[in-house]
């Protein structure tokens, strides 16, 4: 569970590549991921975001890559839990404790969380747009989930 804050200290929507864990080092033989959140600052609006989620076949012939574009009612300057379960018989993601994603694929190997913050700019980059911040209020491994 990833509760977040995402804002822009220069006026423009926040253009964040959000909590998206992948695999571990330790399973270099099936690299993939669940992408819990990436939101994309042309992608927001006042009380709603397209948030990108799914699971990313990278080298795992296993899987198959299914990331999908939803439409979630919520303001992405307030803080919000992001969630995913997984285990043996698949993956669920959810946002604010609302399930947005279902798939039965499995990762069967170590996961590693990481977090980014991606921009995109559409104009000139200043420097006094700089540095861009995000708070990550808690992350929470349940084993127990």
């Amino acid at each position: 569970i990833v509760r977040r804050r995402l804002a822009s200290s220069h006026g423009h929507p926040p253009r964040p590549h959000r909590p998206h864990p992948r695999q571990s080092t330790l399973a270099l033989d099936a690299p993939s991921g669940i992408c819990i959140a990436e939101v994309f600052g042309n992608s927001v609006a006042s009380n709603t975001a397209e948030v990108r989620v799914g699971v990313k076949a990278h080298l795992d012939p296993r899987l198959t890559t299914d990331v999908r574009d939803v439409s979630v009612p919520i303001d992405t300057t307030r803080p919000h839990t992001d969630g995913a379960k997984w285990g043996a018989t698949g993956c669920a993601i959810t946002v604010d404790g609302t399930e947005i994603y279902r798939t039965d694929q499995v990762l069967a190997y170590l996961l590693q969380l990481l977090l980014d913050i991606w921009e995109f700019p559409e104009g000139p980059l200043l420097a006094s747009a700089y540095p861009l911040s995000a708070t990550i209020h808690e992350v929470c491994l349940r084993a127990d989930a």
